[in-house]
């Protein structure tokens, strides 16, 4: 039977649920929000992927989906608000990513807002790589809402920021 995937409009978790539900309202299992499945929606992929639909985190992650592209481990963000719970965690699942001579891109396209402590845990990466001999950071995929919080902070001179994940994996 195949399956399609929502996003549930409270919390953006997305949902793999029968293509028969479409139309039907259903509730969702994380926050309880209930909402009507669409009309118009693509069949997932064999991961359960669709483009411009939020990612699932890593297995044994909560708010990352890590992928190895060579020599490179990119690490999308998969939490499109940060609060003060996920901040925290997010900050150590990309801690325990840092190693030395490792690459790591942060790809930020699914986050709408980042708070100043989701800057801090950025921040903190940060040092923590450059003390890594051979480690290099990169960001990119900000939307203008999460440039512009770099901007007003002053902190985008401290990392290298790229417009997509294409051109941070091919970047000097």
């Amino acid at each position: 039977m195949p399956s399609i995937a929502v996003p549930c409009p409270g919390c953006q978790r997305t949902h793999q649920v029968a293509a028969q539900l479409r139309g039907q309202q259903i509730r969702c299992g994380h926050c309880g929000v209930p909402f009507t499945v669409p009309d118009q929606v693509s069949e997932a992929d064999s991961e359960g992927n669709l483009p411009g639909l939020p990612l699932e985190p890593s297995p044994g992650l909560q708010c990352l989906r890590v992928e190895e592209d060579g020599d490179v481990l990119v690490a999308r963000v998969v939490v499109p608000r940060p609060d003060t719970d996920t901040v925290e965690i997010l900050g150590e699942e990309l801690l325990g990513l840092v190693k030395p001579k490792r690459k790591l891109v942060i790809d930020l396209a699914a986050v709408e807002f980042l708070s100043s402590a989701g800057l801090g845990k950025l921040v903190s990466l940060d040092r923590r790589m450059q003390a890594m001999v051979g480690s290099e950071l990169r960001l990119c995929g900000m939307t203008p809402a999460v440039r512009q919080t770099f901007a007003h902070s002053g902190l985008q001179c401290l990392f290298q920021i790229f417009d997509d994940c294409e051109q941070a994996l091919a970047g000097p």
